[in-house]
């Protein structure tokens, strides 16, 4: 195999790597996930559990949310409700 095709085999290995499920098992006890495993979540934002936010998931919120491009527009996106709910926290303890 020449060096191009072995660093193109390489590289598409890779990249199928990353698209696995993510392993999540430690919040199946919390109800987080779907009965498939994949997190519960509307853009990233968890749907069952206020302040638990997700990156990098595939199709988050584009095609492209997998990738490291789009993380910091997720980010932006998943960062004000998580601010909000971090701003409440105290007082939802009795702090």
């Amino acid at each position: 195999m020449c060096r191009a095709a072995r660093r193109l085999c390489c590289a598409n290995r890779w990249s199928l790597d990353i698209r696995r499920l993510p392993s999540l098992r430690y919040l199946r006890p919390l109800g987080a996930l779907a009965v498939d495993g994949f997190p519960l979540h509307h853009g990233g934002s968890s749907t069952t559990h206020p302040g638990l936010v997700y990156l990098g998931l595939e199709f988050q919120r584009s095609f492209a949310s997998s990738t490291l491009r789009a993380v910091s527009r997720d980010a932006a996106y998943v960062v004000g409700p998580l601010v909000a709910h971090a701003s409440n926290a105290p007082a939802a303890v009795g702090l």
